[in-house]
């Protein structure tokens, strides 16, 4: 019972700390010389999710 109890608290923890990161990723648009990118930006910086 005490290792069961255990796994749940560990497992609410770990969706907790992807929902916080997960609240820091942000999603723009950005235009470079006339071409269009959507980037994410996050904790380590950004990178490009697709150009149009």
């Amino acid at each position: 019972m005490k290792q069961m109890r255990i796994n749940f608290l560990t497992t609410l923890l770990l969706i907790f700390s992807i929902g916080l990161n997960a609240q820091r990723q942000q999603i723009e648009t950005i235009t470079i010389k006339g071409e269009n990118y959507t980037v994410r930006l996050d904790d380590s910086g950004f990178s490009v999710v697709n150009s149009k």
